[in-house]
């Protein structure tokens, strides 16, 4: 018997196949859901199939974050997954700062950070003290209330920290998103 998970992907599925939805949310939730399920290629293509979408400017940075996510992630194609991010860090720069968008703008300077950080050292620093930067900004301002958005924050933080070697730093980051109450409905 399926499970609620399977089904909700598999309805995912159809709706984008059959129905051809507009939606970059959709294709968001769907990949999300074939990757958690293990199929990870099928992942990857639902994500350039919403390439194809007439997307806002947003829309397009957060969906090339995605893309160079899953390349970063799951491929070797690094000079791929650095293009990517840079694309869409370029165009998340220029919108409204809203938890998602800065989310997404600092998680493509840590992937920018990480891919250059044996090539280009300094500008993999300065990648990475930016976004964190960034990151210090938006939650000792209180800018940011939303928990989970919180919690990858701290953990980006925590992340770049310990790649520029700072792992006291590092270890203070992952102490403040542990401390973050998680949202139940979240698991």
């Amino acid at each position: 018997m399926p499970d609620e998970a399977s089904e909700r992907k598999e309805k995912l599925r159809d709706h984008l196949i059959s129905g051809g939805s507009k939606h970059l949310r959709d294709y968001l939730a769907l990949a999300d859901k074939l990757y958690i399920a293990g199929e990870s290629e099928e992942a990857m293509a639902v994500l350039w199939q919403a390439s194809g979408l007439n997307l806002s400017p947003l829309e397009r940075g957060l969906l090339l974050n995605e893309q160079a996510q899953f390349l970063f992630t799951m491929t070797t194609q690094k000079d791929e997954a650095l293009a990517l991010s840079e694309r869409a860090l370029a165009i998340l720069s220029e919108q409204s700062s809203t938890p998602e968008t800065i989310a997404a703008a600092v998680n493509a300077e840590r992937l920018i950070a990480e891919l250059l950080w044996e090539k280009n050292r300094s500008r993999a620093a300065e990648a990475a003290l930016h976004a964190i930067s960034t990151i210090r900004t938006i939650l000792d301002g209180n800018v940011c209330a939303d928990r989970e958005t919180t919690i990858v924050l701290c953990l980006t933080a925590a992340r770049l920290q310990a790649l520029t070697g700072q792992l006291e730093e590092a270890a203070r980051w992952a102490r403040r998103a542990l401390g973050q109450p998680l949202d139940e409905s979240l698991s």
